[in-house]
């Protein structure tokens, strides 16, 4: 009974008032919530809490930041739909969970910008999609008419990206789980682990991770899995209207397998360099016929017979910015 008191009594004015203008059954019924309640709340009192996470073992530290029994999997709400992402991932992930943009989105915005507002039928191939922020805002952009070809090598984050494409019903938008580069075959994918927080976009499929990121990579012939590569020729695409290319090291092995395609379909692409020799890369372009803009740790690349133009500032033209090394914002007519 003193119990049954304390949790009453443990109810705000407003409350008690509620519980006496009841009816007795009822009443009694909103005590006994009331009770079991109170002791539900005492023997969490009563529990050991876990230690901080800085007093803890290494083993113990890595067991707290990531549970087995919290999922690596949530839906974040984004400009671009629902996402699945894994809530361990340090950058984009903790970029749609603040603002419900990608970490890229400027880089976003100047592609989907360079497609005719009336091209109901245009191209987008994203190599290296990752969570799909890319090809979900292509995939509004160009319409049902159009189609966007999105390639995550990564077998975790290529579910993601399926599973994101599904959730919002899309049906212009098409997954592939290979790599793309300079032949055909399978390639190891690199061992970390996904319930562990590090940035997942950083992931290098050479044989070794050349930058440092939050965890090691694993050598366990045991756990070993294998990913289709292919060429982007061996697809035979007769139209691509903008290649985004973003595939940690890899980007001189796309364009090798990609030769064919670019003289057929001379599309816009944006690179990154990040990783690779970018003057190298800039003199090669040039070669082919393109215009380069340096944009960051990418470069944009402009056919230099296309109409395209590429707001971007002002500069007198895309040679220029190259030859002299300047990285600047230009237009190209």
């Amino acid at each position: 009974m003193k119990k049954l008191l304390k949790a009453i009594l443990g109810f705000n004015m407003v409350s008690l008032i509620y519980l006496f203008r009841l009816e007795p059954k009822e009443f009694l019924r909103s005590c006994t919530i009331a009770f079991r309640a109170s002791r539900w709340m005492e023997e969490l009192r009563s529990e050991e809490l876990p230690a901080p996470v800085a007093t803890l073992t290494p083993e113990k530290q890595i067991a707290w930041e990531a549970p087995s029994s919290v999922p690596s999997t949530v839906v974040v709400p984004t400009v671009y739909g629902q996402i699945l992402v894994n809530r361990h991932d340090i950058i984009q992930s903790e970029a749609l969970f603040r603002r419900g943009i990608a970490v890229d989105q400027r880089q976003i915005d100047l592609l989907v910008g360079i497609l005719k507002n009336d091209d109901a039928n245009a191209v987008f191939v994203d190599i290296g999609a990752s969570f799909g922020t890319f090809s979900l805002a292509f995939s509004r952009r160009i319409g049902p008419g159009g189609k966007v070809h999105a390639f995550e090598p990564q077998r975790h984050i290529y579910n993601l990206l399926v599973g994101s494409v599904a959730l919002n019903a899309i049906t212009n938008v098409h997954c592939y789980n290979m790599a793309i580069g300079d032949h055909g075959g399978t390639i190891e994918i690199p061992q970390f682990d996904y319930n562990r927080p590090m940035n997942f976009g950083s992931i290098e499929f050479a044989p070794e991770q050349r930058e440092k990121i939050h965890q090691e990579r694993g050598h366990d012939a045991s756990r070993v899995e294998t990913v289709p590569i292919t060429t982007l020729d061996q697809f035979g695409f007769d139209r691509i209207d903008v290649i985004k290319i973003d595939v940690e090291g890899m980007e001189n092995q796309v364009l090798d397998g990609a030769t064919d395609t670019i003289k057929r379909c001379r599309p816009v692409m944006y690179i990154e360099v990040i990783k690779i020799d970018a003057e190298a890369l800039k003199k090669r372009l040039l070669n082919i016929g393109y215009h380069v803009v340096v944009d960051g740790d990418n470069i944009l690349c402009i056919p230099s017979e296309s109409p395209i133009k590429c707001p971007i500032n002002g500069s007198p033209g895309p040679k220029a910015v190259v030859e002299s090394g300047r990285t600047s914002d230009l237009v190209v007519s």
